[in-house]
C-alpha cells in the first residue's frame, strides 16, 4: 500500500478481497513491512469473510505518524 498515513494512536483498517477466502474460519498468515522512524505499527485484528479479510493496522505504541509505504504479505490456509 502506497502513501499510508497512520497517526499516532490510531487504526487504518485495510480490506483485501480474493477468491480464495471462503469465510470467517479461514486461516490466514499475514507479516507487515514498512514504517516511519518512531512509529510503531502492529496488526490489531483480523476479520475474515468470504472474499475479504479486514485488517486492522495500529500505530498503538508509535509517537510518530507514519508515511511510509506498507506491504502486507500474507498466505491463505485452507
Amino acid at each position: 500500500f502506497t502513501s499510508v498515513s497512520i497517526a499516532a494512536n490510531a487504526d487504518l483498517t485495510l480490506t483485501m478481497t480474493n477468491s480464495s477466502i471462503t469465510g470467517s474460519g479461514t486461516f490466514i498468515l499475514y507479516s507487515l513491512q514498512g514504517a516511519t522512524t518512531g512509529s510503531a505499527l502492529t496488526i490489531k485484528s483480523v476479520t475474515n469473510s468470504a472474499g475479504s479479510s479486514a485488517v486492522v493496522v495500529t500505530n498503538g505504541s508509535g509517537d510518530t505518524t507514519t508515511t511510509a509505504d506498507i506491504a502486507l504479505v500474507f498466505l491463505i490456509l485452507n
